[in-house]
């Protein structure tokens, strides 16, 4: 029998696509832009400078909920390509703001920066998470 040994790599990311069903009384408060077609919370967000890439309005919001493992988290290399997504994931710990992996905590002002954001965010992702091998590494 052969089997896939995944070693551990280092990979550059440029953002991270968050997807994430929120509670109703959340997402009711949220500008339409901030929403994919289903409902569903849906951001990219520049890993370096905590910029949402996708906010099209000038109002602070903020995102605060407990999302536990319903969300999908996609990071993105330099020209957008998907690097590794986390399918029904709890939240990425030491890159997206919150507590315990459960919580988004997310607080952007009216220039799409995440105001709490980490200055030196550094997620650890083990292979159980990715829903495939990162293209274009190798073992």
């Amino acid at each position: 029998m052969i089997v896939d040994v995944l070693k551990p790599c280092k990979t550059e990311i440029k953002a991270v696509r968050i997807n994430v069903c929120l509670h109703e009384d959340v997402a009711e408060q949220l500008p339409e832009f901030l929403l994919a077609d289903g409902g569903d919370f849906e951001i990219v967000i520049d890993v370096d400078t905590g910029k949402v890439l996708n906010c099209q309005g000038n109002e602070a919001v903020s995102v605060t909920d407990k999302v536990s493992d319903s969300g999908t988290y996609t990071l993105l290399g330099k020209d957008n390509e998907e690097i590794v997504k986390l399918v029904y994931e709890y939240v990425p710990n030491k890159l997206i703001p919150g507590e315990y992996g459960d919580y988004i905590d997310l607080k952007i002002n009216t220039e799409g920066l995440i105001t709490n954001w980490p200055k030196s965010p550094a997620p650890t992702l083990r292979a159980r998470h990715c829903a495939g091998w990162p293209r274009g590494l190798t073992a």
